[in-house]
Formats: structure tokens, C-alpha cells, sequence
């Protein structure tokens, strides 16, 4: 409410309205439009529309259903494929809240009055002491007009509690073995806490690349794959975010009246292949570990 400040942060989105009160040299850390990508629906719907155009260029993200305006697509595809397995999230969710895992084609009906997306359940990712994890992938969008991104050269990496199996139906409700979020997995009695690099339930972007280059692989190889899964994902929202960009300022703005930090959250599977799952536009900066203040003191 302060209208003499430098920097407007808040963690909800913000619309062209705040953006339209700016007064040089003020900045704002959304951009409105942003949305496009970091709900899941939107994501999906922006990601298809690319993969479209350019099918080998935008194949980084499993086959997603919008619930329920694919309902009758989707149901069918369940029951045609009885051993897939998909995750139902919320379009606005968060902190893994909402999720839910299903297999067959009778399980989805209940759900096709929410607003959901049904992704395809990646079930082959690549284990780490028989643990499946995620990464959490750190952006900064700092002009949409030329799009100027810049990637956080560390992040986080982090584990499920439980030993993972493949998805089956006698374990499709252990949420410990299958969600990797940190807000779902710190409440298992099996959680550890960051102690040394490459420890605990979660480890900074550092230690997972000395653990894949000992394992014989090439990290830059999958950094390089990540970022351009960056790029891309970016690049498909980009419009909308410049034509809300342009109806909000005034002509003589410098195109840098709005910042992003976005997370990312990427899944590798067994073949060394990384796969966006979300995008996240108010990516947690809680320091609840000490590997989180060192990271994020420094993100920051």
C-alpha cells in the first residue's frame, strides 16, 4: 500500500491494475499474464498449442488431460490403457494439496466436476538410494520484450520419504512414495534433515550433480536440457505476457518495470531425461533448514 516504494512484492499474482499504478522507477515482481504458465491448466493448454507447431521441439512434459472439459477424452483413454496411471492435480494447487492418484477409467467421473488436470504418471524416474525426487528449478524473468531470462545455477533436490515402487493399486494413496514435495514429505517420521551436501531429504542442485557425474553421467549434458526446457516453456507465454505488458505502461517504459522468480519443478527419469512437471510464480522462499537459507540468501 506503500506508493512511495521501490519494489512491490507480493506472493499472489498480480494484475495489469497494479501494474498500470507504477511510477518510474518503481518495480513490480509479477508480470501479469504469467498465469498462462504457472496454473496447470494454462501450462498445458500453452505447451500443446507449441508441441502442435514444433512436436519435437516441446515433447518435455507427460500427456495431460483438462478435466473436465476432456472428460469424455480422457475417460476413454483410462479405460483403454489399464495400466497407466495418472496424476490428478488441481488447476490452482499447491504444496501437493489435492492430488490424487487413479489408474482406471472408472475412478474419474467423481472427479470431472473440479477443475483438475490429469497428467500422465511418469513411472520409470531415475532413483537415488531407491527414492524418487524432483528438482526445483529457479528463474528469473526480468523482460518480457525481448524475453531476458536468467537460471539460477544451484537449486534444490527433493526426496520422497518411502522407498519407491512402481504405481499399483495397493499403493496409489502412499503420497510419501510418489509426490517428492517438500511440504507432503517434511511430516514423515522418515524425513532427515539437510545436514552435509548430499544428505537428508533434500540436497542442493551441487550434490546431485557430483552424484550423476560419479555415476557416470553427464550433468551438463542435462543441465543444458534443462535449460532449454526453460527457454521453451517461457517462450510459449511470452505473447501474452508482452501484450499485457504494453497495455499496462506507458509508452516511454524501459520494459523493466516487472520481475519474475519462477520455480520449476523438473522430474529426471531413468534414462537421464527431464521432464517439466510445474511452474510455480511465488516459489517458496521459507528457510525452515539451514540448506534453504544458504540457498535461498543466495537466490535472493
Amino acid at each position: 500500500e506503500d506508493e512511495a516504494a521501490h519494489v512491490f512484492w507480493c506472493d499472489t499474482s498480480a494484475g495489469t491494475e497494479r501494474l498500470v499504478r507504477l511510477a518510474r522507477p518503481q518495480k513490480l515482481n509479477h508480470f501479469p499474464g504469467m498465469l498462462e504458465i504457472a496454473r496447470k491448466k494454462g501450462l498445458a493448454r500453452n505447451l500443446a498449442h507449441m508441441r502442435a507447431l514444433f512436436p519435437d521441439q516441446f515433447d518435455f512434459t507427460p500427456r495431460t488431460f483438462l478435466l473436465p472439459e476432456h472428460g469424455g477424452s480422457s475417460s476413454s483413454t483410462l479405460g483403454g490403457s489399464r495400466r497407466a496411471t495418472f496424476i490428478l492435480k488441481l488447476d490452482n494447487g499447491s504444496m501437493g494439496r489435492g492430488i490424487r492418484l487413479v489408474q482406471v477409467a472408472q475412478a474419474l467421473p467423481s472427479f470431472e466436476h473440479g477443475n483438475l488436470v490429469a497428467s500422465e504418471y511418469l513411472d520409470a524416474p531415475l532413483l537415488i538410494g531407491g527414492r524418487k525426487f524432483d528438482l526445483r528449478i529457479y528463474a528469473l524473468v526480468r523482460c518480457c520484450n525481448p524475453l531476458r531470462i536468467f537460471l539460477y545455477r544451484d537449486g534444490l533436490v527433493r526426496f520422497c520419504t518411502e522407498a519407491y515402487q512402481p504405481p499399483c493399486a495397493a499403493n496409489l494413496d502412499r503420497a510419501c512414495m510418489h509426490l517428492s514435495n517438500y511440504a507432503v514429505n517434511k511430516h514423515s517420521p522418515a524425513f532427515v534433515d539437510a545436514g552435509e551436501a548430499g544428505d537428508g531429504s533434500k540436497w542442493c542442485l551441487a550434490a546431485f550433480a557430483e552424484h550423476v557425474a560419479r555415476e557416470g553421467h553427464d550433468f551438463g549434458a542435462l543441465w543444458g536440457r534443462i535449460q532449454r526446457i526453460v527457454s521453451k516453456t517461457l517462450i510459449s507465454c511470452q505473447p501474452m505476457l508482452r501484450y499485457h505488458y504494453k497495455c499496462a505502461t506507458r509508452p516511454a517504459d524501459d520494459g523493466l518495470s516487472c520481475f519474475e522468480l519462477l520455480g520449476l519443478d523438473v522430474l529426471v527419469d531413468a534414462e537421464l531425461r527431464p521432464w517439466l512437471l510445474e511452474v510455480n510464480h511465488s516459489p517458496s522462499l521459507t528457510t525452515d533448514t539451514p540448506l534453504d537459507l544458504e540457498l535461498k540468501s543466495r537466490l535472493v
